[in-house]
């Protein structure tokens, strides 16, 4: 039954075995993983700690009890479990794997690449640790070789949907790769694994009455604290209940208080976790949901293959970095920076182009902006897998015609990390600059500790072809003047369309040498950057970028005309 995926048949039977031989530590070991499935990660825990209490030298039990202690979120104890797995028994290539996992959720990500290695050295064929090692390799800027490891991962194993959301994910990052390839990397993935599903899809029992109240559904693994749902929540606080009709299909196994938010402005709420995407689908379509919302499909733990089921009948892509590659979404949310008229980029959606893409929210309480002097510090908040060697030495041109200037950098904990330091110093050695002009801060320990690092720099340097969102939203509110280059992609575009929604389009540059005049003429103006630094913030709280109730207002027009098509197109049909 486990194997059929049917998990709560599969709970009921290993309860049924446990209940005539209580010792039986198998069926313990078992029950917790179709408890882990179902989403019960505390009953799951419960269950692999009885079968450990049974037999201590269990280790598939220390293995999958690492697993659910690392999706409740105490990756320390995961880390100690799979050790002890090890030791255990020395050559268990997913418990290398997965120690790796936990590692790279540390900011470990030389020791967790290392695991992988290790995996992969036990066996080569390991579709996950292949992937895994893509994904780490990712985090370290290494991304031809990320690209290799995931296709060999889907090699390996050609319905995996992680490997080709690792894929989908990292082909981005790539500053050399044309659209046509881009786009076919997305077709060959809706190949194989979407369009098999399509023979699956049944027709729409919604009532086509293109003015009544709609119901509008989010698919997201998102509704927690990240950035996605600090860029959506605007968006359901200022949606007009007395039109739509807003439903949540939440893949959070592990809810917080932004979790919570988002359920009180819900007016339905479904968790989908331990649900098969065909369940998910058919809940979305018993639910009527008139239009279904995709929110970020590669990234996280998001459904990508959901939307193939075409459980409502007009399907839109939110905060995605590119096309689904799914002839079965309508709808992509643009804007004309993101996706111009002349874009080489190719979508299989039709794009909708919002007045401005970027909506979020001043935080409660940022820290004050603080005035600056002394050297001219250039600076980037971003992930370093965005920092590609392009990147750098364009930075490194920056840095060079500004004597005396610092760079920057800071993610999480990454930098501590020897190898993703190392290439940026490897940078500074290449172009003759001294070293002590590279400046790593201690990880923020919280969101206003990160904001206020934005008071150590002077210019943000947006990185390329994937380039900031949240960070450039962050450095604005701040106070700091963003400079970032135009990309040839909607993932190229979202700080350029930030930066001309605030009318500050002369900080966008379209060419490399644009962008180091722009830097360096910035730099060289100390009373331009600080009468930016001085009202950027109210210019962003007044901007379009804070204004809820128009965006709401903007998108849900948009909902209704796509929902007018429809309703027309099924007059037609009859």
């Amino acid at each position: 039954l486990f194997s059929q995926g049917d998990k709560g048949g599969a709970e009921a039977s290993f309860r049924r075995v446990l209940a005539l031989k209580p010792d039986h530590v198998k069926a313990c070991n078992n029950l917790g993983l179709a408890l882990a499935d179902l989403g019960r990660l505390a009953e799951a825990e419960a269950a692999c700690r009885r079968a450990l209490a049974m037999q201590p030298g269990f280790v598939d039990a220390h293995y999958n009890l690492g697993n659910m202690l690392r999706d409740l979120g105490r990756p320390g104890e995961a880390e100690a479990c799979y050790r002890r797995a090890l030791a255990l028994k020395p050559d268990y290539a997913d418990a290398f794997s997965n120690l790796g996992n936990v590692l790279r959720d540390l900011g470990r990500l030389d020791e967790a690449e290392a695991c992988y290695r290790r995996a992969l050295e036990i066996d080569p064929g390991h579709a996950d640790a292949l992937g895994n090692h893509g994904a780490v390799l990712l985090s370290l800027g290494r991304i031809d070789e990320a690209i290799d490891r995931y296709e060999r991962a889907i090699a390996r194993k050609p319905d995996s949907v992680e490997a080709y959301k690792g894929l989908l994910s990292a082909i981005l990052y790539h500053p050399d790769l044309d659209p046509e390839a881009v786009f076919a990397i997305h077709r060959r993935f809706e190949e194989r694994l979407a369009r098999p599903r399509y023979a699956r899809i049944r027709p729409h029992r919604n009532v086509p009455d293109p003015e009544r109240r709609l119901k509008i559904g989010y698919l997201s693994s998102d509704f927690r604290v990240h950035s996605v749902a600090r860029n959506l929540i605007p968006i359901f606080r200022g949606h007009d209940r007395s039109r739509f009709d807003i439903h949540c299909y939440a893949e959070v196994p592990r809810p917080d208080a932004m979790t919570g938010d988002f359920r009180a402005l819900a007016d339905g709420w479904r968790s989908t976790v331990g649900l098969r995407d065909e369940e998910v689908a058919e809940a979305i379509r018993d639910d009527r949901i008139d239009i279904l919302v995709c929110l970020a499909g590669r990234f996280d733990g998001n459904r990508l293959l959901v939307p193939a089921f075409k459980p409502a009948p007009v399907q839109v892509s939110y905060y995605d970095a590119a096309t689904s590659g799914l002839d079965t979404m309508d709808y992509l949310l643009s804007d004309r920076v993101l996706t111009p008229r002349t874009t080489p980029e190719r979508f299989t959606e039709r794009p909708l182009c919002l007045p401005t893409f970027y909506v979020g929210e001043m935080p409660p309480d940022p820290p004050p902006v603080a005035s600056r002097n002394g050297p001219v510090v250039f600076g980037c908040l971003n992930n370093p897998a965005k920092i590609t060697g392009p990147v750098l030495d364009l930075w490194m041109r920056v840095l060079r015609e500004v004597p005396g200037s610092l760079l920057l950098l800071k993610y999480l904990n990454w930098y501590e990390t020897p190898s993703v330091r190392d290439r940026v110093l490897a940078a500074f050695d290449r172009h003759g600059l001294d070293r002590d002009r590279l400046r790593l801060p201690e990880a923020a320990r919280s969101l206003h500790q990160h904001l206020a690092l934005y008071n150590e720099i002077d210019i943000a340097l947006d990185p390329f072809p994937f380039s900031g969102s949240t960070t450039t939203f962050e450095a604005l509110l701040m106070g700091v003047p963003v400079v970032a280059l135009r990309g040839r992609s909607m993932m190229g575009g979202w700080s350029a369309g930030m930066l001309q929604g605030l009318g500050l389009a002369g900080l966008i540059a379209e060419t490399e040498g644009d962008y180091l005049a722009l830097a360096t003429g910035l730099a060289a103006d100390p009373d331009r950057r600080a009468a930016l630094r001085a009202t950027l913030r109210d210019r962003v709280a007044a901007s379009p970028l804070c204004d809820r109730t128009r965006k709401a207002g903007q998108i849900e027009r948009f909902y209704r005309a796509v929902w007018r098509r429809w309703c027309a197109a099924q007059v037609l049909s009859e």
